[in-house]
């Protein structure tokens, strides 16, 4: 019934230091990002597939003040092809954030080619 299913796992990260110099006062920024991945993809047949993804990826600013967002993402894609050449592609996204200022928002992308 089913031709293939993977798994894939997914860690970045960035760092980095900044010395800022306004009005001859030195400004050192520290700033750190993340990211951390999973996807599933299972493979029905030769011509449709189903992905199902999460992403959590954070940011961390230390300068005179320390502040920090996160958003966490999840995902559902699926691809289809039928009748010789016609293609069905749909995506649907959904975005949970919070910002520097701990504000919280969400919202949804979909998509249908």
């Amino acid at each position: 019934m089913f031709n293939k299913s993977t798994l894939e796992f997914g860690i970045d990260s960035d760092w980095s230091k900044v010395n800022q110099v306004i009005n001859e006062k030195i400004n050192y920024i520290n700033s750190f990002e993340y990211n951390l991945s999973t996807k599933w993809q299972l493979k029905w047949n030769k011509k449709t597939q189903l992905s199902l993804k999460y992403r959590h990826s954070g940011y961390q600013v230390n300068s005179i003040e320390k502040s920090q967002s996160s958003e966490d993402t999840f995902s559902i894609n699926f691809d289809s092809r039928f009748l010789k050449n016609i293609i069905f592609k749909t995506d649907f996204t959904t975005h949970f954030v919070k910002d520097f200022s701990e504000n919280f928002q969400n919202y949804t992308l979909q998509n249908f080619i």
